[in-house]
């Protein structure tokens, strides 16, 4: 439900939030379940590969036994039929913004909706790291 939802959605902020080095780095939140994070950490993809760590065993806290141990939960679709919703995972895609690559903000963000999709096809807590044009 949308508790549980919104745990999730505090679930990520935190998880950003601590991984991030607030002096460098930006996080935000653009919606949804969907948030930004400007890293200029040269670390940033240790950093990514901590907040997917934290992240698979913090969600495991929002689970009873009888989910985790299903590997998802049952829940109710919109036309009220009963499906199997596989547990959460986290995916992070990755571009790297460099002026000479990128001549509007439109074009940094549809690389970044790329990168989210190609990293959203990974099965499980996912990193996506686009490498053409770096």
């Amino acid at each position: 439900g949308f508790v549980r939802g919104d745990d999730v959605i505090r679930l990520l902020a935190r998880a950003l939030r601590e991984h991030s080095d607030a002096a460098v780095d930006f996080v935000g939140h653009i919606g949804g379940d969907d948030f930004l994070v400007l890293f200029c950490s040269p670390d940033w993809e240790a950093r990514c590969r901590r907040v997917l760590d934290w992240f698979g065993v913090a969600i495991g806290a929002l689970f009873s036994a009888d989910e985790l141990a299903n590997g998802g939960y049952m829940t109710e679709d919109r036309h009220g039929a009963q499906v199997f919703t596989p547990l959460l995972s986290l995916s992070i895609g990755v571009i790297h913004v460099d002026p000479r690559h990128f001549s509007s903000h439109h074009q940094v963000s549809s690389a970044a909706a790329v990168a989210k999709k190609e990293a959203k096809k990974i099965a499980g807590n996912s990193l996506f790291v686009e490498r053409r044009g770096s």
